[in-house]
C-alpha cells in the first residue's frame, strides 16, 4: 500500500462534511428494531433531514459543533493541478487499490479543482471528530463546491470500511445537518472478496446499505471553512459512530457516480469499463469512474507495524508521531494566517 503526497497548505482548519446522491439502490434505515426498506432511488437531501432554520437560530443549537483547534493528523494527497491542461495525472491513481486520483470529467477529460484533494486533517473535542477536506480550488462555473464530499471510517480496523458520511454541494460556513447523509455497512460487503485489490470478477455486494438517522441530538454536521472557500469541514458526533477510541480514516471528493452502495468501486467496475486518467495507460481516458478523489487511510488512536488494506504506509514512525500545527482562531481566519487575515 502506498502512501501519496500532494503540496502542503497553510497550517489552517476547520472541518466539514457533505453527502452524497445515493441513485439505484437498496438501503435500509436503522431504527433499533428490523430495519425498513426504502424505495429503490433516494434522494439524500429529502431523507431524514430537519427544515433549515435560521442562521441566528442553529448558533444558539447547543447540539452544534464547536471549533476545533489542534490539527491532529493529516493525510497529503497528490495535486493533480499541475498536470491538469495536459488532461492528465501522473501519480496517485491506482485503481485496483481502491486509491483514486481523478479529478476529471468522463471522456472529455475537464479538471475539476473542486474534486481534487490536496489534504485531509483531523481534530476532536470531547463530543465530536472533526474532518477538513482541502481541495485545490472551487468549482469553475459557480464559485462552489460542487460535488459529494465525504469521510470514510474503519472502525475493526481490518481495512474495509464500517461508517461513510457524506456532503453533498455544501455552500455556507454555518454547521448544518442538512444534505449530510451517514451510512453504515452492517454485512461487511464494502471491500468485496479481498479488501487488499479488486476482485477478479464483478461483486455484487451492497457496499454501505444502511442509512443511520442524521436529525437527533447526536448528528454528523457540515459547514465551508470560515477562512478558506476551498475547505469543507464535517464533524461527526462521536456517539454516532460508536464512540470508538481507535480507528482509521480517509477523506472523498465524488461528482462521479456518487453511490456508497457500490463501494469500493473497483469491486463493481472492471478497469476496463473504469477507464484511466494516466494518458500513457490502456485504458485512457476515465469512462464509467470519473470526477473521484480519495487519500489513503491514517491510524488514528492506534499505532501498527503490519499492513492494514488501504491504510497509509510510509515504512517510517506512525502518523501520531509527527509534527501538526496549533491553530489559535481570530475572527474569521487562523493562525497562521491565509491570505488576506489579519496578522496574529
Amino acid at each position: 500500500m502506498k502512501i501519496r503526497f500532494g503540496k502542503s497548505p497553510f497550517l489552517m482548519i476547520i472541518l466539514f462534511t457533505l453527502p452524497l446522491i445515493v441513485a439505484g439502490c437498496n438501503i435500509t434505515i436503522t431504527t433499533g428494531s428490523e430495519p425498513q426498506k426504502m424505495p429503490t432511488a433516494i434522494n439524500v437531501t429529502t431523507v431524514n433531514q430537519a427544515p433549515a432554520a435560521p442562521a441566528s437560530t442553529q448558533t444558539l443549537n447547543p447540539n452544534m459543533p464547536g471549533e476545533p483547534m489542534t490539527v491532529e493528523e493529516q493525510i497529503p494527497d497528490t495535486d493533480s493541478s499541475k498536470f491538469a491542461s495536459e488532461k492528465r495525472v501522473v501519480s496517485g491513481d491506482s485503481y485496483k487499490a481502491n486509491f483514486f486520483e481523478r479529478p476529471f470529467t468522463a471522456t472529455a477529460m475537464d479538471y475539476l479543482p473542486d474534486v481534487d484533494i490536496i489534504n485531509g486533517y483531523i481534530s476532536s473535542d470531547e463530543k465530536f471528530f472533526y474532518f477538513t477536506i482541502e481541495l485545490t480550488g472551487t468549482n469553475k462555473e459557480n464559485g462552489g463546491m460542487t460535488a459529494s464530499y465525504g469521510v470514510e471510517l474503519d472502525t475493526d480496523k481490518d481495512g474495509r470500511g464500517n461508517y461513510s458520511i457524506w456532503a453533498l454541494n455544501p455552500a455556507g460556513t454555518t454547521w448544518t445537518i442538512n444534505n449530510v447523509t451517514v451510512l453504515k455497512d452492517n454485512n461487511h460487503s464494502v471491500g468485496g472478496k479481498d479488501a487488499n485489490i479488486a476482485d477478479t470478477s464483478l461483486f455484487l455486494g451492497d457496499g454501505y446499505e444502511t442509512l443511520i438517522p442524521n436529525n437527533g441530538a447526536e448528528a454528523a454536521w457540515v459547514r465551508v471553512n470560515l477562512a478558506q472557500s476551498t475547505m469543507v469541514q464535517i464533524a461527526v458526533h462521536r456517539n454516532l459512530i460508536g464512540n470508538p477510541s481507535e480507528f482509521l480514516w480517509g477523506v472523498w471528493a465524488d461528482n462521479g457516480p456518487k453511490n456508497p452502495n457500490l463501494f469500493d468501486y473497483d469491486d463493481h467496475f472492471t478497469y476496463q469499463d473504469a477507464g484511466s486518467p494516466i494518458s500513457g495507460n490502456q485504458y485512457y481516458p476515465l469512462k464509467q469512474v470519473p470526477a473521484i478523489d480519495n487519500t489513503c487511510r491514517r491510524t488514528y488512536g492506534f499505532s501498527v507495524s503490519y499492513r492494514i488494506p488501504n491504510m497509509c504506509w510510509s515504512g517510517g514512525a506512525p502518523a501520531s508521531t509527527q509534527n501538526v500545527p496549533t491553530l489559535v482562531p481570530v475572527p474569521h481566519c487562523w493562525c497562521p494566517p491565509p491570505p488576506g487575515c489579519p496578522p496574529c
